[in-house]
């Protein structure tokens, strides 16, 4: 693309850039596959080492910095009286202040587990499948893949009330505003819903992805508009 070319994969940052900067970007989702628990059927080998079990827990996968809420999701979930497991898998390029906070809080908690960053896909998509609920805390940037990925993969979703992640998630999903009382009032009602409502939630999580945010598809956009492009030179 020559440089007044732009693409955007939010349409809210698409907006962005038009109100701030009066251009028109494009419009190319990113992309995420679509999976489940039976594409995984060694998943014992990776749940068993972490602690944890199928639907038995509950994960976040981020870069820990405040932005990301990793410290409001722990002090949340330790007033919470669930036996599920909080997975929390990532960390920081420091030793910084608030990571020492998230290990201090989570250590007075045997239910929170930091098994550290995890680079292996197919490891962190049997994570991302056989997750009971999946905590999204990022507030800034726009489509954000990890998010992607756990809609992908059924999970059910609880994503900080930003613009962003309302684009993607829509009704598919609950909201908290970036305080532990909102996420443990939301962490609730997520481990109050039955099978069949966490079910459903899934599937539809899942035809959402395939719909809207298939890699073919994203593909075939970037072909067109690289074809488009060159054609006007």
């Amino acid at each position: 693309f020559a440089r007044h070319d732009l693409v955007a994969d939010s349409r809210a940052i698409a907006g962005f850039y038009k109100d701030k900067f009066r251009c028109d970007p494009l419009y190319i989702s990113y992309g995420a596959p679509v999976i489940s628990a039976a594409d995984f059927p060694q998943a014992e080998c990776v749940l068993q080492p972490l602690g944890v079990e199928p639907k038995g827990y509950i994960l976040q996968v981020t870069r820990m910095v405040p932005e990301n809420n990793t410290l409001c999701l722990v002090e949340a979930f330790r007033k919470s009286k669930t036996e599920k497991k909080l997975l929390l898998v990532g960390g920081d390029a420091y030793d910084t202040e608030y990571i020492r906070a998230i290990r201090n809080a989570a250590a007075a908690d045997d239910r929170i587990r930091l098994p550290g960053p995890i680079y292996d896909k197919r490891v962190v998509n049997t994570l991302l499948a056989n997750a009971f609920a999946y905590f999204h805390g990022n507030e800034v940037g726009g489509t954000n893949p990890a998010l992607l990925q756990a809609l992908g993969a059924g999970a059910v979703v609880l994503a900080v009330d930003t613009i962003y992640n309302r684009e993607v998630v829509t009704d598919l999903g609950f909201y908290f505003s970036a305080n532990a009382a909102a996420v443990a009032e939301q962490l609730e009602r997520i481990l109050d819903l039955d099978k069949p409502a966490r079910k459903q939630l899934g599937e539809r999580a899942r035809q959402r992805i395939a719909r809207d945010y298939n890699w073919d598809d994203v593909a075939r956009s970037y072909a067109q508009a690289i074809q488009q492009r060159v054609e006007r030179l």
